[in-house]
């Protein structure tokens, strides 16, 4: 019999698949999508299995392992979507697909040192004497306790060849792997009337165990056990009850609160934007629509009734939300309409929770799935509809290698399946707006909120004008005044600043001295509850000095505000009002996001201050009152996106105000109240700012114009990283088929920031012609593999990210 061989996605960096010779006991016409595990170097890794052919490697082929499934966990579409995103974002089709699978899809190897011989009095090599005692222990533990990863590693070579030490591999399970629990079921035979009189006359207790699970007909073994001891193994050996094993669902509830079932009567607009939804539904047919909605105009109420549809056809709707804080009130409604057949995902999900629920929705348990940017990869089978609630939401943009962005991975898996999409905002994101323009997409409008109420009334405060006593609060008179009058008024209030922490840097007054982080190019934030000097890029924290290192001057200055010196000046002007905080730092543990979500919705909670956790997609109709502290601080920075990004978060944190019985009014505190994105969100001017924005990106040859791919240089040594992103540039720019699709090509620069946790960074910007994209993409993908490999592209980490967000 000849061989067969199975390529491999493996969750490496490298850009390709690996070929291993699959053993004859494992032969199946189903290989496809099954998990493997292979040897890698000196690792064993687990892959999927991505193709199976009879055509050997170049080189000797290795054998596989173990196979982990009896049947594909990977099915065909999910296949054909990773393999889509790996080629589009130029990254590994292995990192993709563990992108797309839950914690716990893959054994770990793990290695082991294991004393192979007694040591005897020898005390000269440190990784002996700490095997001395344990004769076993992982080689990390070694260097956690050594502290040196490569004398560790040097020394076990030593010992190895020397017969004192052999190294073994081992696979270990991780964290949220499928767990099973053993329930009792009730049998036909004590099912029946009466049966529990053939008992002996004194076993009482295993009577009253049948009686009860004649009740529930099923029940926890562990519970009946706690309540009728051994009891229950009697009435097993009689035939009246049997032990299963089950797997155990550890699934997360996170909706916020109850909503109504019950759908609304539409408005016109609704039903107009609506109906072309629902004729691609019934049809089947993909089309992607951009449901441009005003803030509190009802584009969740089209989402739903568009999903009651798909649902009542037995098929399947993902959703998804930018945001986790989002989760809990998008849930609770989705969950309001379908009950228990909605899952949620998201990040503050438990390992066993997200593996439970992965497992649940693959099976068709859950055909409603309300999720954040991983969601996205979800494995519902029978797929009917796509949501993206917030399209224009920056957090659907992936940091890490896969870079995706959810939303267009979205559009892309409507095509494959052949099914509607629907992306709703109200401030569509420009990509979207293009797209729209050049009919790609459908646009839909809702121009008007739900029972005709006013958009917000916006006042803005030139802070320049504000005198300066009163700067001492970073509350503006007027904004303290109107506060005042929500609160007389028995109305709820949002303070919003995109800034956590207290200050953002301490200065010394009289050299100008200020505290930086010594990994990463940035001054320290002040937090002023835990009195800590914290790095918001690594986590590294010092107590704030009592005088300056450099002059000894006791004149320390706290410069700038965050949300904690916010919520700090409201306590003082109003001690007796409740005022809670959300932002990163009050929301690290699970649930705490819903549960302060969750005071604010029940009014015991009058003030909630925040970052953009609270800016967009929450409907609390008792907020009369929005105020934005520092509306313009995003205008200064170094991205073409920054007008854009400014204009979307005060035009979605206004619209916040407003939603109920009462008036709402917004509070702009600024320093630049004259600049057009300023002007423009105050207004509720969407389409005076996209004309303005539109005519910059052309003329600049930005997005929507162009693609724009960022080349990330990292490494220890700022010279060598500086060096690699020359030498990169200079390849670039002698590649013909590289200049001849490109606008331009920028940089090399220092990034914005320029070191983050001990690496340093350098940036090449790449902004290619659409035309020739996907020919453009696929020379790039040759271009990096061949640079990965030379000397310098050796010595560096370069990240790719296609259509970058991230520019700092």
């Amino acid at each position: 019999m000849s061989s067969i061989f199975v390529v491999v996605a493996l969750p490496v960096p490298p850009r390709r698949e690996f070929t291993y010779r699959l053993p004859d006991a494992w032969r199946a016409p189903d290989l496809v999508g099954r998990r493997a595990v292979v040897p890698f170097g000196p690792r064993q890794l687990t892959g999927v299995i991505v193709e199976v052919t009879p055509d050997p490697p170049p080189v000797e082929a290795k054998d596989v392992l173990d196979l982990l499934d009896e049947a594909p966990l990977v099915s065909s579409e999910m296949l054909a979507l990773t393999r889509w995103v790996a080629e589009y974002y130029v990254a590994s089709w292995g990192e993709t697909l563990r992108s797309a699978l839950p914690v716990g899809w893959n054994k770990r190897s793990r290695r082991y040192a294991v004393l192979a011989r007694d040591p005897g009095a020898d005390t000269s090599d440190p990784v002996l004497n700490e095997l001395r005692g344990e004769e076993r222990l992982p080689v990390s533990t070694l260097v956690s306790r050594l502290g040196s990863g490569a004398g560790v590693e040097n020394s076990l070579r030593k010992l190895a060849r020397a017969g004192a030490v052999t190294i073994e591999s081992v696979l270990e399970e991780t964290s949220g792997a499928a767990r099973t629990e053993t329930w009792a079921e009730i049998l036909p035979a004590g099912a029946l009337d009466g049966s529990e009189n053939e008992l002996r006359s004194n076993a009482v207790r295993q009577r009253e165990c049948l009686l009860y699970l004649r009740q529930k007909r099923k029940a926890l073994r562990a519970e009946l056990t706690g309540r009728f001891g051994k009891a229950v193994f009697g009435l097993e050996k009689r035939g009246l009850l049997q032990f299963v094993e089950e797997d155990r669902m550890r699934i997360a509830d996170g909706s916020l609160q109850k909503y109504a079932p019950e759908g609304r009567v539409l408005t016109r607009e609704q039903k107009e934007a609506l109906a072309p939804i629902l004729a691609a539904v019934n049809e089947k047919r993909y089309e992607t629509f951009l449901l441009h909605g005003i803030t509190g105009s009802g584009k969740t109420e089209v989402y739903l009734q568009a999903a009651t549809k798909v649902r009542e056809g037995g098929r399947s709707v993902l959703v998804l939300v930018p945001e986790i804080a989002l989760t809990p009130q998008t849930v609770g409604r989705f969950r309001a309409r379908f009950g228990a057949d909605t899952a949620v995902i998201h990040s503050a999900l438990t390992p066993a929770e997200r593996h439970d629920t992965w497992r649940g929705i693959a099976r068709g348990a859950f055909p409603v799935v309300v999720g954040v940017r991983s969601a996205i990869f979800a494995p519902l089978p029978n797929l009917g509809l796509i949501i993206v609630d917030e399209e224009h939401d920056t957090s659907y943009k992936q940091s890490e290698s896969p870079r995706y962005h959810a939303r267009d991975v979205a559009v892309v898996r409507g095509r494959q399946n052949g099914i509607p999409v629907v992306l709703g905002s109200a401030t569509p994101s420009l990509e979207s707006y293009g797209n729209a323009v050049s009919g790609k997409y459908r646009k839909m409008r809702l121009d008007s909120r739900i029972g005709n109420r006013p958009l917000p009334v916006v006042e803005v405060v030139d802070i320049r004008d504000v005198p300066y006593p009163a700067r001492k609060s970073v509350l503006a008179p007027l904004l303290l005044e109107r506060i005042a009058q929500a609160l007389s008024t028995r109305n709820q209030v949002m303070i919003f600043l995109n800034r956590r922490g207290f200050s953002p840097f301490l200065t010394c007054g009289d050299c100008g001295w200020a505290p930086r982080c010594p990994h990463c190019d940035v001054t320290y934030t002040f937090h002023k509850r835990e009195n800590v000097l914290r790095c918001h890029y690594c986590g590294t924290e010092q107590r704030p000095p009592a005088k300056c290192p450099e002059c000894e001057s006791e004149k320390l200055d706290f410069r700038g505000i965050g949300t904690q010196r916010v919520e700090e000046d409201l306590l003082a002007a109003f001690p007796s009002v409740r005022i809670a905080r959300m932002d990163l730092d009050t929301t690290r543990r699970k649930d705490s996001a819903r549960l302060i979500l969750e005071l604010f919705s029940n009014r015991e909670i009058e003030i909630l201050v925040g970052t953009q956790m609270i800016a967009k997609g929450h409907h609390f109709p008792g907020i009369s009152l929005v105020g934005v502290i520092n509306a313009d601080t995003a205008l200064h920075l170094p991205d073409f996106r920054a007008g854009e990004r400014t204009f979307q978060l005060i035009t979605q944190v206004s619209g916040r105000a407003g939603r109920g019985d009462e008036p709402g009014e917004v509070v702009l505190q600024s320093f630049h109240p004259e600049h057009y994105c300023i002007h423009a969100a105050s207004s509720h001017d969407y389409d005076t700012f996209v004309a303005h924005e539109m005519k910059d990106r052309e003329e600049l040859k930005y997005p929507p114009f162009s693609r724009v791919v960022s080349f990330t240089f990292r490494g220890k040594r700022e010279n060598v990283t500086r060096e690699a992103a020359h030498a990169f540039l200079a390849y670039l720019r002698a590649d013909e088929h590289t200049t001849s699709r490109v606008w331009e090509l920028l940089g090399p620069t220092p990034a914005p920031i320029a070191k983050i946790r001990d690496r340093w960074r350098w940036r090449v910007l790449l902004k290619g012609k659409l035309e020739t994209w996907g020919a453009l993409r696929k020379r790039l993908g040759q271009m990096l593999d061949h640079w990965d490999g030379t000397p310098l592209g050796r010595r560096v980490q370069t990240a790719v990210d296609v259509d970058a967000f991230d520019l700092l």
